[in-house]
C-alpha cells in the first residue's frame, strides 16, 4: 500500500530545453537551487548570443509516495 503525503524542499537540478538548431535558435528553462532561469536565443533579434532572465522559486510541494 503506497501513502502519499506532501513534503516541501528547495527545487532544483531541472531541465526543460530546445537547444539551438541550425540557425541558433532554441531555449532553456532551468531551476537551480530555487533559482528559475529561461535562456532565450534568437539569432536574428540577438545573434548567437543567450539571453538570461532570473526569478526566485521558494519552495514547491509535491506529493511524495511511500511504500
Amino acid at each position: 500500500m503506497a501513502i502519499l503525503r506532501w513534503r516541501e524542499m528547495t527545487v532544483k537540478n531541472i531541465l526543460v530545453a530546445e537547444p539551438s538548431g541550425r540557425y541558433g535558435d532554441g531555449w532553456m528553462i532551468r531551476v537551480d537551487d530555487g533559482i528559475l532561469r529561461v535562456h532565450l536565443c534568437d539569432s536574428q533579434a540577438h545573434g548567437v548570443e543567450w539571453q538570461i532572465f532570473e526569478g526566485q522559486i521558494d519552495c514547491i510541494r509535491y506529493y511524495g509516495i511511500l511504500q
